[in-house]
């Protein structure tokens, strides 16, 4: 695979572009994508990765949260049950051939058919394309498969650990009204469901079963979850530092 770190974020730019920079949900994805690819470089280097894995990680980082812009766009939500699931979009936007998808979704989307993987990159391989494709797909389930391979088991890890990092970020530092969609009384009158708090007491995330219907404030709750399953130090590392989950 050739990855050149500029050429990347270079076509990133070109692709976010596209979209409304204004509108705060917009500015927000792609501040969060930046940080995301550096916490995933920082976690990789942390485990002595070869510069052509630690890329392979940076980009994860990059490529990850793509299909967010559209579903923005056409939606208006981050609430994937309430419009689509973004980490199958970015799939489906970066690898439009493998999952078959129809030129009319491309007609729809300001950047047409620009944002494809090789679009980001030259040379790679069908191993590396499969390994992005399972990260990207897996990367906001509540649990990656139990038959990847230690490899692929890797990055998927690499990529949730960091994207996780950086959501208790974004809850600090952006409006609760561009993450929830809610205002901060809304969010502040809103009780705590049981589900959350039997999350909360065994020290794991909360599952998003379909008979759970969260509260507004049960989704600051999920995002806090999340530190109980971070998979390497480093990350734990970089929340410390940050402050922002305390």
């Amino acid at each position: 695979m050739k990855l050149i770190r500029d050429h990347v974020r270079e076509t990133f730019r070109k692709y976010t572009d596209a979209y409304d920079s204004s509108d705060p949900k917009i500015n927000l994805k792609i501040i969060h994508t930046y940080h995301v690819a550096e916490d995933a470089d920082e976690i990789a280097r942390s485990l002595r990765l070869s510069d052509s894995d630690t890329d392979l990680a940076w980009l994860l980082g990059m490529l990850h949260d793509l299909g967010r812009f559209e579903q923005i766009r056409r939606y208006g939500t981050f609430n994937d049950a309430r419009s689509m699931s973004h980490a199958h979009l970015s799939c489906e936007v970066l690898f439009p051939d493998f999952y078959n998808v129809d030129q009319k979704f491309f007609d729809e989307m300001p950047n047409g058919r620009f944002g494809q993987i090789t679009d980001f990159i030259e040379e790679g391989t069908e191993e590396d394309y499969d390994l992005i494709r399972t990260a990207i797909w897996n990367h906001s389930e509540y649990r990656i498969p139990d038959d990847l391979d230690e490899r692929h088991t890797m990055f998927c890890n690499i990529i949730r650990d960091a994207d996780k990092v950086d959501i208790f970020r974004v809850n600090v530092e952006e409006s609760i009204e561009d993450i929830y969609n809610v205002s901060e009384n809304q969010l502040k009158d809103a009780c705590v469901s049981d589900q959350a708090v039997d999350a909360i007491r065994k020290h794991i995330c909360v599952k998003r079963s379909p008979d759970y219907k969260p509260t507004s404030v049960d989704h600051v709750i999920s995002h806090c979850c999340l530190a109980f399953e971070l998979v390497y130090p480093m990350s734990c590392e970089i929340t410390k530092r940050q402050g922002y989950l305390q």
